[in-house]
């Protein structure tokens, strides 16, 4: 494909909240850089909200941010404001955050009306919308509940997103797009919609030589993370082995409540860097991996962690971890929000290395087949197809 004649194209990549360090930002900062290096000057960063002022994500600096609600007051209806602006600044082409369906079907409004095509990029599971999950650390029976009463109606509200999205739904993943096609399996033409581009995967892994280290990258939150988990789970075992070491990799409001209950077990083989700058090295040196969330789209930090040939020991999310984690052939996977299973699997690949390698190797080829499709340049061709 040419590409030079659309390099002076203007185009936006929108998210929630730009200002946010999750997976979501990292990402789309990633591609607005691949655009950028590619000739690609003409870039815009919408975002709905900013909660801490300032971007943690590498964005190009020379993208112009626009911020819808500067006030952070969760306002969700914005299509106008949306308009008048892609309308201004002759927007093209709009890549967004879909993971929230009311914000996802404003953003497609405002888009319609400047006469916008809109890429949504789904990057979670629909269960993470249609479900509450039950926590490690407490009883949620009352959410639970409302769930299941809200369930038909925002089965709804995803199939009216769907059809309302003109130029198809891009799931990060496969098990996203699988997951879509099941709820909606009378419906030929939902599936028709769907689309997978999976997030950017860099083999960059290193030689390093492992020790005897556990790990966990994660929001140390509840909602949908669920990473309470992992400390309930070590505290079964971690006495067994006192040579090896968990080390978590993350911040957020369950943090105290993880360190106090690693105090109250006497558990001392446990660590909490909180964020760090030097995940890559850490990885390289740890063994295995853990990721403990209910759901996820596409998990750089289960990626990260194959790049660096750990062994991923995970629960059995929804979404796209089973993309990368085969129970059996590439990792070992755990009923959700199962503790003893959890811990019983971490204890297997801690006295087996043969297992661990084989295991960790195979995950590493398989994450390696699906590099094999630029992520560059798959996007082009979805937005200059014509």
């Amino acid at each position: 494909m040419e590409l030079s004649r659309h390099k002076n194209v203007n185009i936006g990549f929108f998210v929630i909240d730009y200002s946010a360090a999750g997976g979501v930002e990292r990402v789309t900062a990633n591609l607005m850089s691949q655009f950028l290096v590619n000739g690609f000057q003409n870039l815009y960063l919408l975002s709905l909200k900013s909660v801490k002022g300032k971007p943690s994500m590498n964005y190009p600096e020379n993208a112009e941010l626009k911020i819808f609600d500067k006030n952070n007051t969760g306002k969700k209806f914005f299509a106008d404001e949306l308009a008048a602006y892609l309308k201004q600044k002759r927007i093209k082409h709009l890549i967004f955050q879909a993971d929230n369906m009311t914000i996802a079907l404003e953003v497609l409004k405002g888009a319609k009306a400047a006469g916008c095509k809109a890429y949504p990029q789904y990057h979670g599971s629909p269960y993470a919308y249609l479900r509450k999950y039950s926590e490690a650390n407490k009883r949620n029976l009352e959410k639970l509940l409302f769930a299941k009463i809200t369930y038909p109606f925002k089965k709804k509200k995803i199939k009216k997103f769907i059809q309302n999205s003109e130029e198809g739904v891009f799931c990060v993943s496969q098990g996203s797009a699988d997951e879509i096609k099941f709820l909606f399996k009378k419906d030929k033409k939902i599936a028709k919609r769907l689309k997978v581009v999976r997030n950017p995967i860099i083999l960059n892994g290193t030689d390093a030589a492992k020790e005897k280290l556990i790990t966990l990258v994660s929001r140390l939150e509840n909602k949908h993370k669920n990473a309470f988990l992992a400390v309930k789970a070590w505290a079964l075992i971690a006495h067994k082995f006192p040579d090896w070491k968990l080390v978590i990799l993350g911040d957020g409001s369950l943090r105290q409540k993880m360190e106090n209950f690693c105090k109250e077990q006497n558990i001392n083989n446990v660590d909490f860097p909180g964020f760090v700058s030097n995940v890559d090295e850490i990885l390289a040196k740890s063994a295995v991996s853990l990721n403990v969330s209910n759901c996820e789209g596409f998990p750089m930090g289960v990626a990260e962690a194959i790049v660096q040939k750990n062994v991923m020991v995970i629960t059995d999310s929804d979404g796209g971890a089973k993309d990368m984690v085969i129970d059996g052939k590439t990792g070992l996977v755990s009923p959700k929000n199962d503790a003893e299973k959890l811990a019983a699997n971490i204890e297997k690949v801690i006295l087996n290395e043969n297992l661990r390698n084989d295991l960790a190797e195979n995950a590493f080829k398989r994450l390696e087949n699906m590099a094999a499709n630029d992520n560059f340049h798959t996007w082009t061709k979805i937005l200059f197809k014509n």
